[in-house]
């Protein structure tokens, strides 16, 4: 079939007139069929261009994806479905991509924990979640993840325990390291690295301890009398991790 005129519709396709009809080709495809100097589109070979021609497709789609930050090699394969692109194709993009080392999830492991440590306060499950959460397997996040220095963590522990100091006027050292470690819990800390860590955190709660059982006699005044008053106040300044001194 004669190519009557070559239309140029963007950077990388052109629309490709023939008798009379019209197709849309990536020009690596006009390139490699020659089709340029040419001038004939070969019918025996229509099925083989049609096929590249997909491929470039999924190609610049999947370039598109990753052209303003990194994606991992699963991102771009589920992207990629999701704009219903057929597996073979997408199997053949994310090879090509990765070849450029323009998809690689060792660089990918890398740079994410380098901002996370830098930019959050995310402990080491936290961050080992996201990454499985982002595609990458277990393995490969494991590898990385404990070639952090520990004394990295415990540095970040440390600031939100003085964070938390600052703010704390109304809980025992008991019930304070309790609420840190359910905080450092959910940042992705677990729990050996935090008991570790405040092991040995004390301050000096008197001046909390006469606040909150004065609130809390005010309160129970209304309910208990002599004896028994004592007795609650006792019970609730105890189930809030005060020491009762006899």
């Amino acid at each position: 079939m004669e190519i009557k005129k070559f239309k140029k519709l963007d950077e990388m396709r052109y629309k490709v007139y023939y008798e009379q009809d019209s197709i849309i080709l990536y020009e690596e495809v006009i390139l490699k069929y020659d089709l340029l100097l040419s001038r004939v589109l070969d019918i025996k070979v229509l099925d083989n261009i049609l096929k590249d021609n997909r491929f470039y497709e999924v190609y610049y789609k999947a370039l598109n994806f990753v052209k303003n930050r990194r994606r991992t090699i699963k991102e771009v394969f589920n992207y990629l479905v999701t704009k219903g692109y057929e597996e073979d194709s997408i199997y053949e993009v994310v090879g090509k991509l990765e070849g450029l080392n323009i998809l690689n999830d060792y660089e990918y492991i890398d740079a994410f924990i380098h901002d996370k440590l830098m930019l959050s306060f995310d402990g080491p499950y936290k961050i080992r979640r996201c990454l499985i959460n982002k595609g990458i397997s277990k393995e490969k996040a494991d590898e990385k993840i404990i070639l952090i220095d520990k004394d990295i963590f415990i540095t970040k522990i440390n600031k939100i325990i003085s964070k938390k100091l600052l703010l704390n006027n109304r809980l025992s050292v008991n019930a304070f390291k309790k609420k840190v470690m359910e905080s450092l819990y959910i940042l992705g800390y677990g729990y050996n690295l935090p008991r570790e860590v405040l092991e040995g955190l004390s301050f000096d709660e008197a001046d909390i301890y006469i606040k909150e059982e004065s609130k809390i006699r005010i309160r129970y005044e209304k309910r208990f009398k002599d004896e028994e008053l004592e007795n609650e106040i006792k019970k609730y300044m105890y189930s809030n991790g005060f020491i009762i001194s006899e």
